[in-house]
């Protein structure tokens, strides 16, 4: 038996999820307890550390290890948690056309220490409640959303791809389809489909990679970066390929 296991999360579960499949697949660890070292949201697939038994007694260690991510981010429409995950909150109905240029030329903004808020839907407590809870009663207004200082050590562009808005509107119904538990998905669903009409015919997708510190929110980031490129965006796609010394490479799969 191990105490420190890195482990692949696929994308539409949740850590609990997870940490529930690895005990029915594990049996011997059934008695254990077992917590993760650092969240993913449900649409983020990736890397997690496993902690079980006396583990869990370094969890803060393992949290505070710098992350490293491999992200796409869709521009042309926001959504209210950023992700794809979420409700439509505004659509650039005009043809988007970014060059590969004009993206690498804002990466150095984005690059070292600084403060990013939290996402709305997050579980960041606020007045002894998650964020979440406040952003689904719509009273965001009321509170004041916190921060924490982040690094970006690295960001660099990979890639660019076009999508059009049938493709776009097919594949985000599968993916939510893969998502259990209360997480607005049937009115996420009806707010991307009743929205495709103002959809642009085409959408633009970047795809970056980054090293960051720990508690940095991806989907923060790529909000920040349509707000810069002029056009809004979204996380389309986010996978952890690293925490601290550990990798894909080494993680276990529960899907295989």
């Amino acid at each position: 038996m191990f105490d420190v296991i890195p482990i692949y999360k696929s994308e539409g579960i949740t850590p609990l999820e997870l940490i529930n499949h690895f005990r029915r697949k594990f049996p011997h660890y059934s008695q254990e307890k077992i917590s993760v070292a650092g969240r993913l949201d449900p649409m983020a697939s990736g890397l997690l550390i496993l902690l079980v038994g006396e583990a869990n007694k370094k969890r803060d260690y393992y949290q505070r290890l710098d992350k490293s991510y491999k992200f796409t981010l869709l521009t042309g429409v926001a959504t209210d948690t950023y992700d794809i995950l979420g409700k439509i909150t505004s659509i650039t109905k005009n043809p988007i056309t970014i060059s590969s240029e004009k993206v690498k030329s804002i990466i150095p903004k984005f690059v070292g220490t600084s403060d990013q808020a939290y996402p709305p839907y997050s579980s960041m407590h606020v007045g002894g409640k998650p964020l979440f809870y406040w952003a689904r009663r719509q009273e965001l207004n009321g509170i004041s959303i916190p921060t924490k200082t982040v690094t970006i050590q690295s960001l660099n562009y990979v890639s660019s791809l076009k999508i059009s808005k049938k493709e776009l509107i097919t594949e985000i119904e599968n993916r939510i389809k893969k998502v259990n538990g209360n997480f607005r998905q049937n009115e996420i669903d009806k707010s991307w489909k009743e929205n495709q009409s103002l959809l642009p015919n085409n959408l633009l997708l970047f795809s970056f990679s980054a090293q960051v510190s720990s508690g940095t929110y991806i989907r923060s980031l790529c909000n920040k970066l349509g707000q810069e490129l002029g056009c809004m965006g979204l996380a389309y796609k986010i996978e952890r390929t690293s925490c601290g010394d550990f990798n894909l490479n080494n993680a276990i799969s529960l899907d295989e």
